[in-house]
């Protein structure tokens, strides 16, 4: 079997579920797996690898080739997509739209994704970039946040200087940052694909609120396991569950149990090995 793995540079690095996935298929199917492409770009855009990922694909596959594809509607690559076979997505609405598209849940490792006893540092967290070309709201809800008080940390690039704004964080400092907070934040819109974020935070022990769309509600109970709230009220939403602590530590360890049992990667592998 050949494995294509397509990337940024930024996007494998420690615990990143490309690496984290591409070190379970060697482990599960006992093989030596390559990326057929890299690039050296940290901060390309998606677009540009997809276009020279393309180069390493023959017109005519004479083996299978299924795709793990960058999932945001505007990243989608049609060229890229008429070349696989199956094209695994975790946004609804290109599923919705392309019939060779497989809607997948994502996933996080337990193996490094886990609880730490930490104290707490700040009231929520949010991992990703600033200025986002598709998402434009990202700085205005967090600024709307800490106008409320809350102490809010963000991790990534493209954030405007701020005491609580600070770099990409990586491997074991990855974990930590979602350890800090007691709510994860994941700033999206309703057309957006689900993020590998909402995972790793859950196997820390730290439930997210998000945008409520139909994917992402079919796999986690509202208020049980996660909390939804449209952009109109996601800022009052927030600093409402926030006044309540406790709650936010047992809806926390509620969504960790739900992700251990469906949402590791093994699962994923077990639903990509039935797909293959």
């Amino acid at each position: 079997m050949k494995i294509g793995l397509y990337y940024r540079k930024h996007a494998f690095a420690s615990y990143s579920i490309y690496r984290i996935l591409l070190e379970k298929f060697q482990e599960r199917l006992n093989c030596k797996c390559s990326p057929i492409f890299q690039t050296d770009f940290t901060m390309c855009k998606i677009t540009f690898v997809m276009r020279l990922a393309l180069q390493h694909l023959p017109p005519r596959l004479s083996q299978r080739f299924i795709i793990i594809a960058e999932s945001d509607p505007p990243h989608f690559n049609e060229e890229f997509y008429n070349k696989a076979e199956s094209y695994i997505t975790t946004s609804s609405k290109i599923a919705d739209e392309y019939p060779k598209s497989v809607l997948f849940p994502l996933f996080a490792e337990p193996k490094y994704f886990k609880p730490n006893d930490k104290q707490k540092t700040c009231d929520c967290v949010f991992v990703g970039k600033g200025s986002h070309p598709f998402i434009l709201d990202r700085i205005k809800v967090v600024n709307q946040l800490r106008e409320q008080g809350l102490i809010v940390h963000t991790y990534g690039r493209l954030w405007p200087k701020h005491e609580h704004s600070f770099p990409d964080v990586f491997g074991q400092n990855l974990i930590d940052a979602y350890c800090s907070g007691h709510l994860s934040l994941d700033l999206c819109d309703e057309d957006s694909a689900i993020s590998s974020r909402i995972y790793q935070a859950a196997l820390c022990g730290i439930t997210t609120i998000t945008e409520p769309r139909p994917t992402m509600m079919q796999q986690f109970w509202s208020e049980e396991e996660l909390f939804y709230a449209e952009s109109f009220n996601f800022v009052s939403e927030t600093v409402k569950l926030l006044k309540d602590k406790s709650y936010l530590k047992v809806v926390g360890q509620n969504v960790r149990e739900k992700c251990l049992q469906e949402y590791t990667t093994e699962d994923f592998l077990d639903r990509l090995l039935r797909l293959i």
